[in-house]
Formats: C-alpha cells, structure tokens, sequence
C-alpha cells in the first residue's frame, strides 16, 4: 500500500499521482494507492495521513509512504515517526534558508481552485515537524534535483 502525499497547493489530480495511479492500475495494483485531498493545515495534513497507518497495519498491510515538495516534507516525519520506507520527491527542506513571507497569505489551490490562507501558526506547525536527522535514513529514498521537477 503506498500512502501518498501531495504538495503544497497540490492534490490527487497531480500529474506525479494520475501517473502513478495509472502504473499501478496496469498492474492490478490500483486499489493499493490512497492519495486524498491534504489539508492546507500542516497538523491535519499529518493526522489524515498517520490515521490511514494503522487502517493498512489492520488489514495485515505494511504500509510505504510517497510525496513530493511538501508531501515529501511530511512523508520524512511520518516515516521518522512510524518506522517507514518513504520515497521523497523533491522535498520541501524549511530549516535551508525557509522564507515564510512566500507562503503566509492568501494561495489558491491548482485544481479545485479552493482558496486558503497559510497563516505564521501554519508555519510554525512546519517547524514544528521538521525531521533534520533520521535514525534509519536507509528507510528513505530521496529524487531531489534542482529546480522544481525531477
């Protein structure tokens, strides 16, 4: 089961996720993705994810997480957190040089068009899981390159 997460202003509709949703379907793999609509709140962002670990553990399934920008950002915690392989693309890295007058204020996510503020309490959330050091980094697979794709 892969756990996804999208990045910041992002969602499901994401080309990384359609594509990724599209290999797995051709394996017979398609029912083994969850990738939600993230809140804009980092706490709840990381709450909707972390509620679907111990659903997958249930169901006898170890779950891998997956997230670009922002939800690589987060997948670092979550597999920090709980023990998990991750794959982290292009993650956003808050403690190298973090601007947050960029992201405070009004945005507009690119495929509902949903409005939101990103307030400094939500960049504080940001800086409050923040993962620097990893005690298994070999639970985590990084695709960084410069610029904004891989």
């Amino acid at each position: 089961m892969i756990l996804y997460l999208h990045g910041f202003r992002s969602g499901p509709q994401s080309q990384k996720v359609q594509t990724l949703a599209a290999r797995m379907n051709e394996r017979g793999l398609g029912d083994q993705l969850w990738c939600e609509q993230l809140s804009t709140v980092p706490f709840e962002a990381i709450a909707q994810a972390a509620a679907q670990i111990p659903r997958c553990l249930k169901r006898g399934v170890q779950p891998a997480l997956a997230g670009s920008s922002l939800g690589g950002f987060y997948v670092t915690y979550l597999a920090e957190k709980h023990g998990l392989k991750a794959v982290a693309i292009n993650p956003f890295v808050p403690h190298a040089d973090f601007d947050q007058s960029l992201f405070i204020g009004e945005h507009e996510t690119l495929y509902s068009g949903e409005r939101f503020t990103f307030t400094t309490e939500h960049a504080a959330q940001i800086a409050a899981l923040d993962t620097p050091r990893l005690s298994q980094p070999e639970k985590l697979w990084l695709l960084a390159e410069e610029g904004d794709e891989v």
